[in-house]
């Protein structure tokens, strides 16, 4: 998802974003764009935990004898495993789209965890929300879904902060 969007979006606008701002916006779209996948990664993971929960899946894995969190930290893992497959791919479709990192390779290496770490954070508070809601939690994790992708879309990787109304421009600068 985050490679499509990232190469539908480009196609669709970054033409009118080079007149209005006079510069490609890949460099704030490749990054918003891994950061973007690995959000929907979470929230579908806290999609799922609902749904295993009610059939029982859990309770049969926290049955085991192994630590019970065990089950939830291999979900981090795997979310922080495949956010880092992801911006790879994300940054190696945006590179041959004209993206281009400016920086040695420990700052590439640091941009490649960056995204993990913050989906290692928002994917722990989703857990933690899908766990306490219960089985009937779609509604919120909806809500927080609907609340994260708006964040995300809301940001300077869209656009310049300076072409945002100024009321909202300071919300866009620190997103």
């Amino acid at each position: 998802f985050p490679t499509l969007l990232l190469v539908v979006y480009h196609m669709l606008v970054s033409e009118s974003m080079t007149k209005l701002t006079g510069t490609n916006n890949l460099n704030g779209l490749v990054p918003m764009c891994a950061l973007a996948g690995g959000m929907l990664g979470a929230l579908g993971l806290g999609f799922a935990i609902p749904a295993e929960r009610a059939v029982g899946l859990l309770s049969r894995l926290w049955a085991f004898p192994v630590e019970r969190v065990s089950a939830l930290i291999g979900r981090l893992l795997a979310e922080g495993a495949r956010t880092l497959i992801s911006t790879a791919l994300v940054t190696a479709i945006g590179v041959a789209m004209g993206f281009r990192f400016h920086g040695n390779v420990l700052a590439f290496i640091a941009y490649l965890f960056v995204p993990v770490l913050v989906i290692l954070v928002v994917a722990t508070v989703v857990i933690t929300l899908a766990l306490k809601v219960g089985p009937d939690g779609n509604a919120m994790m909806t809500w927080v879904g609907t609340a994260s992708i708006g964040l995300v879309f809301g940001s300077s990787g869209i656009a310049p902060v300076e072409v945002f109304p100024s009321w909202l421009q300071p919300l866009i600068q620190y997103q």
